[in-house]
């Protein structure tokens, strides 16, 4: 569903990701961790077209979509949830969760998804006409992925999304997540809970100074020696 290949991103004279090469396929859940400053954030702008590509190419469903504006790639379906949620305080959760059918490509099957939107996530109804900025931050966070979803993307991407939870709120992200997947969709998912993610996911990319370091299975998730050193690669 989404390649990167051999990507290349820099901002300025600065070379931020170097060579990054991964898939994710639609069902499948891919990791990418590493250390603050590793180029993971970087990634995901990238596959959005917020930052360039400087070279290598990014496709999706095996067309190249590199270049392209943001729009468009959402238009093309991709969604992002960036680290920090991004929601819009004075408008309801109901407003910014209409927000997310800006991406959307079709009408068809709406009524559909709101339902099984809500029925993912019940604050969603529960709080619809709720100030966005009166909920929790666990809250925020479901909302947020909420209005990625009601865009019905195939391919979704994360940026920090347990950031500040709990570890109840977190658990819940995370089952919402596997019932995304269940549908169909790619994920591609950035995350500091390096051992918590690689036993989650399908698969988990360490990037560290720009490069993939390492992979893991879900079985290698305690190997601590070997994420450790390939963090510090």
């Amino acid at each position: 569903m989404l390649e990167l290949d051999r990507v290349e991103a820099r901002y300025g004279a600065i070379s931020v990701v170097r060579g990054v090469s991964l898939t994710v396929a639609g069902g499948e859940i891919v990791g990418l961790i590493g250390p603050n400053g590793a180029g993971k954030t970087t990634t995901l702008l990238t596959i959005m077209g917020e930052v360039p590509c400087a070279g290598g190419v990014v496709r999706l469903r095996g067309k190249a979509i590199s270049g392209l504006p943001t729009e468009a790639t959402v238009r093309r379906g991709i969604a992002l949830v960036p680290e920090g949620r991004h929601i819009f305080a004075n408008l309801t959760v109901a407003e910014n969760l209409r927000l997310g059918l800006a991406g959307r490509q079709s009408r068809d099957g709406l009524d559909a998804d709101m339902d099984w939107i809500h029925g993912l996530f019940p604050v969603v109804g529960q709080f619809r006409e709720r100030p966005a900025g009166a909920l929790s931050g666990g809250q925020q966070q479901q909302l947020a992925i909420a209005r990625a979803m009601i865009a019905a993307p195939t391919v979704l991407l994360l940026d920090e999304p347990s950031l500040g939870l709990a570890p109840s709120v977190i658990d819940t992200v995370l089952g919402a997540l596997s019932d995304i997947r269940a549908r169909g969709v790619a994920i591609l998912l950035v995350e500091q809970r390096a051992q918590l993610i690689a036993g989650f996911a399908d698969r988990t990319h360490v990037l560290s100074n720009g490069r993939i370091r390492m992979s893991l299975t879900p079985d290698e998730a305690q190997d601590t020696d070997r994420m450790i050193a390939a963090y510090l690669a």
